[in-house]
């Protein structure tokens, strides 16, 4: 049900786009035009819009480059998948994620499901659907994708992240299962798992999970159990965070905080829980929408709410999804890491020799500047080689801040 255009009001959006032929030529631009009171504001960054081939069939995705993007710097990526009906086009809007890549520099994809049917577009999703039911390998398509991304762009393969929407959580959820050892951490809002599908799903790896629920959504229940909308069953948001919690050995007691009601005419609140202690450092975290309906918060959208239920905009849903995404990443190893200060500058330390860990270096917007591996033959890498300043090292999943004095 999610997924629809939400351009604002007062402007008018024109969209001239073209698709990539069957070659798998560089993306064309989709230029975004802004128009008010009849005059030309402004044009937005180019989103790109291509295809590529899975199944015999021509796979649609828009590519949006963050502002300032010179083609080279290795950046994360943000997968952001339609709900169902809906489109890759009309995500971009529903969700904003465009413009929280713009401010933090990394790469939002939108890919776009298979068309079941004159309505828009639809992902297998697991819930043995129509897409299901036509045999449509969409864990294999996006898979596909992110190859197709690796060879034509700078990306930071050990942190690709997906979120999504009613359809899209679904499908999210499922890469979760399926896709693991690809997926640095996932973000579904408005969905859990079918009740058949769940028993089947057995990770590969711990993944950080951030879900999205709202008490009152229409569609998909809180509490699990029917779907009214396709005569499905599905676990309940807790059985769901029951399942990460202990895929993922967290050990914390639970962590709660409830954000500040600033919008009162929402008729809705935020409690987030965090399960944290956990394996690899892959946290779980709930975002209880009490009162919420199946919507993205802080993205409100009038007419939508008419039948999905109440918007919540106490938070920004697709700024909190990246908070808690970009401190996560692949390749959590064994060895435990340590950070001392020896003879002035700072070292990292390896407390175990069994392995080799990389350690990736980033720049506090979250930018790829280096990796370094800690060797067991000398369980130590020297950071002489970088400039003073303060950076981000990804240990075990987790982003650490480490400041390297002059």
């Amino acid at each position: 049900m999610a997924g629809s255009s939400g351009t604002p009001r007062t402007f008018l959006q024109i969209s001239a786009s073209a698709e990539a032929g069957r070659s798998g030529n560089r993306w064309r631009p989709s230029l975004l035009c802004v128009l008010w009171l009849g005059m030309l504001v402004t044009c937005a960054l180019p989103n790109t819009l291509d295809s590529i081939y899975h199944q015999s069939y021509a796979r649609k995705f828009i590519l949006h480059e963050p502002k300032g993007y010179n083609g080279t710097d290795i950046l994360p990526v943000m997968m952001v998948l339609h709900g169902g009906t809906g489109s890759a086009e009309g995500t971009i809007n529903f969700t904003q994620m465009d413009k929280v890549a713009d401010t933090a520099g990394f790469l939002a994809v939108f890919p776009q499901g298979y068309a079941t049917s004159g309505k828009g577009f639809n992902w297998a999703d697991g819930r043995s659907g129509k897409a299901d039911s036509m045999g449509i390998d969409d864990v294999g398509f996006l898979s596909a994708l992110i190859d197709t991304l690796k060879r034509r762009m700078s990306i930071d393969t050990s942190r690709i992240y997906v979120t999504g929407i009613s359809n899209g959580a679904f499908m999210t959820n499922r890469l979760a299962c399926e896709l693991s050892q690809r997926i640095a951490a996932i973000a579904p809002v408005c969905a859990t798992l079918d009740v058949d599908y769940f028993t089947h799903c057995a990770p590969a790896r711990k993944v950080p999970i951030l879900m999205i629920m709202g008490t009152k959504d229409p569609f998909v229940p809180y509490s699990g159990g029917l779907m009214s909308s396709s005569g499905r069953n599905i676990i309940s948001a807790d059985t769901m965070i029951s399942f990460w919690r202990k895929n993922n050995a967290c050990t914390a007691a639970i962590d709660s905080f409830s954000f500040p009601n600033i919008v009162l005419d929402d008729s809705s609140n935020v409690t987030r829980y965090v399960y944290g202690h956990c394996g690899c450092n892959a946290t779980v975290s709930l975002y209880k929408i009490t009162g919420g309906g199946h919507t993205w918060p802080g993205v409100e959208i009038k007419t939508y709410e008419l039948v999905a239920g109440q918007t919540n905009m106490d938070i920004y849903a697709s700024g909190e999804i990246w908070n808690f995404c970009k401190s996560h990443s692949l390749g959590c190893q064994s060895a435990n890491i340590d950070h001392r200060y020896i003879s002035g500058r700072q070292g990292l330390f390896s407390n175990s020799r069994e392995t080799s860990t990389l350690v990736p270096v980033y720049s506090p917007m979250g930018r790829l500047l280096a990796r370094f591996e800690l060797s067991p033959l000398t369980g130590a890498v020297m950071l002489r080689q970088l400039p003073a300043g303060m950076y981000l090292l990804s240990t075990e999943g987790r982003a650490e801040r480490v400041h390297i004095r002059p």
